[in-house]
């Protein structure tokens, strides 16, 4: 070892050192060489080839830092502690940056030399770039090399077929796994490599199986090396007992000068095939012979679409023999009415043939065929089309039955159909009739009690005009109940959802019932969670319908202890739309209860607890089977709980949408009532005499100027000469209806014809009456009988809506 704790000479002193001994023979050397100073790591020495590798000039190369020209610094210190370790370094690869930043991969000889009085690193550099690039272009092609290798074994043994190559001798060069798992026997770690198929023959027998494949197919190699062509063999024997047959393709391979060097071969087990093509021929023999004994006519077409084939019990079908009828002229084979037929099932095959569309999609046809005897007969035909192996198309086969019956029989359906539709055409007119002629007569005698309590009356006879009053309106809700329940029935309920304040619905529907109820006995009260939301969209009228409904049920039979109504509000299950919300109501009462055997059956329409001659409350049946026919169309389910004596507890759900402000259009800011009506002159169009005799009544008592029509045709007469605020309208009238006079009136040419507020008043209440009327030009619509209360609210609206617009 060196010692290299000697004192560092300055650059130039080293020079003049190697001047004085080295330079001129280390300068002409084509080796480049440097040398640096160990302790300083400075360059001491460089000559001119290695200042050419470094781009550098000489003499500006003295005094510079190694590390400089090392593109790793790192790696130098790993360079000097082997170099102060063993002396001497030998073939040290790294890379050397020149002055212009190209990088170069060098090698590095070294050795540490006593210079002066100093230790100095002289080292020789030999440019291996070239030879780095290729080494790592062989690298790069071995690796592809490997990986093409690789990727084409994994493409060999995950084929089905068989695929191998064997050399000169008949020997393998190469086999996949198909060939080794189901004909060689042998796993790849005992490759078949450098072994004849003989030599698997004799060790199969050796191990006890019959094997003769091998043995039975050896020639076919030899036939391709002797023609050098390709050819292919249907081989067979058995492997281990058992048959197997292969169809093989074999191929000569050639080297560079053309000679036969091996074959290459695939092979596909076509073992299952050949016995299913044997399977086939047999099932033909058997499918001509059912053909041949079938009812069923079973016929087929060629690519012209003539008919070459139908089976015997065509004569029975038709009458014609197979030849009359393959002969016959397609024409005289179908009455004129079915004349469309042919056309059309000879367009529809030939756009598959057009189109190339290698589909078997069955068709199925219906018509009329012409028998021999004269008469016809109606035939159901299913047909598909015929392709070969190469998706050619090759016909058409059918298979054909006589359905007369069967379409008699439907054509009777279709009249009775047609009967039924009229029968229930004929139910809603009469629903619609029956909802008219008795909401006549009630508007009568509701409207006279209305007029009949704003006149002095004693307490005795208040008493009465109430119990009057309260007994119409018991049998209006029970013509209500009943069309309500004939329109579920016939499906023509539909749900107008809109947006409204819950919170407000539920105070109101439980301050309407707050008069009925005995304060002193029974604690009506409205429970409502907080995670209920103010405004939710859904259809108004059709839950006060269902609340009332039940509430009302519950202060019918709750004579002592509570009434309570609690709501609640959770996310909808099982719904993708996050706004929506289930609603759920629980009416809880403490009254008569409901006997458990009745409970089942209180939904179903016309059932009720208590049908007998002596029982206690009223009603028709019908209001929880309307209660839960809604509640389903609301999107919810229905849920009662009672015990007999001890009370009720009702639970409903529906689905609503929340919303977070209401969205019902603001009503108008409407004057006060007297504004509204007074000078307010008003013509009422109506041809019954008490109806009209109520409604003007009810419309002199707010205050108004009352011009009576009796029908539409006076109407008219009546506007030529005079003007009116407001015109209350009869629909059902004789010589001009409603309808009809209001479309007249809107086409008058006199002052504010077009403009004026027209209110239909009717007794038609049915599904679609108010949409009906409001197209024909009408601008609000009232039911009878008519209520004081909602005449006046409509009035209101419809005269302030019409000052503020003018």
């Amino acid at each position: 070892m060196l010692d290299t704790s000697q004192q560092t000479p300055q650059p130039t002193q080293a020079v003049e050192h190697i001047n004085g001994h080295y330079k001129k023979l280390l300068d002409m050397t084509i080796l480049p060489m440097m040398v640096s100073d160990l302790a300083q790591g400075v360059i001491l020495y460089i000559n001119n080839a290695a200042a050419k590798m470094l781009q550098i000039c000489p003499k500006d190369a003295v005094g510079l830092p190694v590390t400089r020209f090392w593109a790793a610094p790192e790696k130098r210190k790993h360079f000097v502690a082997e170099l102060q370790h063993s002396n001497k370094v030998h073939d040290f690869e790294t890379e050397l940056k020149s002055t212009n930043a190209i990088n170069k991969n060098v090698s590095i000889s070294a050795t540490l030399v006593e210079l002066g009085e100093s230790v100095a690193i002289a080292s020789t550099l030999r440019d291996i770039t070239a030879q780095k690039m290729a080494d790592d272009a062989l690298k790069k092609s071995e690796e592809k090399y490997f990986e093409l290798y690789n990727l084409m074994r994994l493409m060999a043994d995950t084929a089905p077929d068989m695929i191998w190559a064997k050399d000169t001798d008949n020997k393998y060069l190469f086999a996949n796994k198909a060939i080794c798992d189901d004909l060689l026997k042998c796993t790849h770690t005992h490759a078949p490599h450098g072994k004849t198929d003989i030599y698997f023959a004799k060790r199969e027998r050796e191990r006890g199986h019959i094997h003769t494949f091998g043995e039975k197919c050896i020639n076919s190699d030899d036939v391709v090396k002797s023609t050098r062509e390709s050819a292919r063999f249907l081989e067979d024997g058995y492997i281990r007992g058992k048959y197997i047959m292969l169809d093989v393709n074999k191929a000569p391979m050639f080297d560079l000068e053309g000679n036969v060097i091996g074959t290459v071969g695939t092979g596909r087990n076509v073992t299952q095939e050949k016995k299913e093509q044997e399977k086939r021929q047999l099932a033909e023999k058997r499918y001509r012979l059912l053909a041949e004994n079938v009812r069923d006519v079973i016929w087929t077409m060629n690519e012209s679409l003539e008919f070459d084939y139908v089976t015997p019990s065509i004569k029975e079908a038709t009458g014609f023999t197979p030849e009359e009828f393959v002969n016959a002229p397609i024409g005289s084979l179908f009455p004129r009415k079915s004349h469309y037929f042919f056309p059309a099932f000879t367009r529809h095959y030939k756009s598959i043939i057009r189109q190339h569309l290698a589909r078997n999609k069955q068709q199925y046809w219906e018509f009329e065929m012409n028998h021999k005897d004269g008469s016809s007969f109606w035939i159901e035909t299913v047909t598909s089309a015929i392709f070969d192996e190469k998706n050619r198309f090759r016909g058409v086969i059918g298979v054909s039955r006589d359905v007369t019956s069967r379409v008699e029989t439907q054509k009777e359906l279709e009249r009775a159909k047609e009967q039924a539709l009229a029968a229930s055409t004929a139910k809603s007119e009469f629903l619609a009739n029956m909802s008219h002629e008795i909401r006549t007569p009630m508007n009568g005698i509701l409207g006279m009690l209305q007029l009949l309590s704003n006149t002095n009356l004693d307490q005795a006879q208040v008493d009465y005009v109430t119990t009057a009053s309260h007994s119409g309106s018991n049998l209006l809700q029970l013509i209500t109940d009943i069309l309500d329940f004939s329109k579920i029935e016939a499906g023509k309920v539909e749900l107008a959802p809109g947006c409204f304040n819950i919170k407000d619905l539920l105070q109101s529907i439980t301050y309407s019932f707050e008069n009925q109820i005995d304060h002193t006995n029974v604690d009506l009260r409205l429970l409502l969670s907080p995670d209920v939301p103010d405004f939710i969209i859904a259809d108004q009228s059709r839950l006060q319908q269902i609340l009332f409904n039940l509430i009302g049920n519950s202060v019918k039979f709750t004579h002592n202890g509570k009434i309570h109504l609690h709501v609640s509000a959770s996310p909808a299950p099982q719904k993708d739309d996050e706004n929506l919300t289930e609603v759920t109501f629980v009416i809880e009462d403490s009254g008569i209860g409901i006997p458990f055997h009745l409970q089942d059956q209180l939904f179903e329409p016309f059932v009720q607890a208590d049908g007998s001659f002596r029982r206690k409350y009223s009603g028709t049946g019908l209001g929880l089977s309307i209660v839960k026919r809604l509640v389903e169309l609301m999107g919810g389910t229905v849920e009662l709980r009672s015990k007999e004596k001890s009370g009720t507890t009702i639970v409903f759900s529906i689905i609503a949408q929340r919303s977070i402000t209401d969205r019902s259009p603001s009503p108008p800011q409407h004057q006060s009532l007297e504004e509204c009506f007074s000078n307010t002159s008003i013509m009422v169009v109506e041809d019954e005499r008490i109806n009209a005799m109520v409604i003007t009544g009810m419309l002199r008592n707010l205050g108004c100027s009352v011009s009576l029509a009796q029908n539409g045709c006076e109407a008219i007469r009546l506007l030529e000469h005079e003007s009116f605020d407001c015109i209350l309208m009869d629909i059902q009238m004789p010589e001009m209806d409603g309808v009809e006079t209001a479309a007249k009136i809107r086409g008058l040419k006199t002052e504010n014809a077009e403009v004026i507020p027209i209110i239909a008043v009717t007794a038609h209440a049915m599904k679609g009456d108010r949409e009906k009327f409001l197209e024909a030009g009408m601008d609000e619509y009232l039911t009878k009988p008519v209520d004081t209360k909602a005449l006046s609210q409509t009035l209101q609206k419809v005269l302030c809506e019409a000052h503020s617009s003018q």
